[in-house]
């Protein structure tokens, strides 16, 4: 899977494409890492870290615009949470992945159940990023500063794009 490489590319969508790297090569980037993870899914079908990779990297094809990524973020992760009640990445992946798909409210409602599924402190400040995005967009400022609140107490890196967003809040 080489979606590493490309990561911060694909991490949300982009109306506007900026970056220095072609976006059909990130598109075909993602495409086969997609493809070569569900090909693995096939052989271990119930490997929750295999179908947590899968989600997120569909959910990474699906912001390129590939629309048959959606479903399978969606599925793997949704097995994923089944499989492992008590992770908290399966309902951040799916919340974050519903947000950005403009399915606001579901998740939103994923990214606070995960919230109340263990003690915040113990959710990464990644978490915390994508719930203020969400929060935002979701018009729950109250919760976006209070997940702000909580990546200054995980000491996280300074953020622009953060920054603008509790400014917004």
């Amino acid at each position: 899977c080489d979606m590493a490489a490309v990561e911060d590319m694909v991490h949300a969508w982009r109306d506007k494409w900026t970056f220095d790297t072609p976006k059909a090569g990130v598109v075909s980037t993602a495409r086969a890492s997609l493809r070569e993870l569900q090909k693995a899914l096939a052989s271990s079908p119930d490997n929750v870290e295999l179908l947590l990779l899968t989600g997120l990297v569909a959910h990474y094809a699906y912001n390129v615009d590939v629309e048959e990524a959606y479903d399978a973020a969606v599925s793997s992760l949704e097995k994923a949470a089944k499989l492992a009640p008590g992770d908290y990445r399966p309902g951040w992946f799916l919340g974050i992945h519903r947000c950005q798909a403009s399915e606001i409210k579901t998740g939103m409602d994923r990214l606070l159940a995960t919230e109340r599924l263990i003690s915040p402190e113990r959710l990464p400040f990644g978490f915390w990023d994508d719930y203020i995005v969400c929060a935002i967009v979701a018009n729950m400022p109250a919760h976006a500063l209070q997940a702000g609140a909580r990546v200054l107490k995980l000491k996280a890196p300074p953020s622009k794009e953060r920054d603008f967003l509790m400014e917004t809040a």
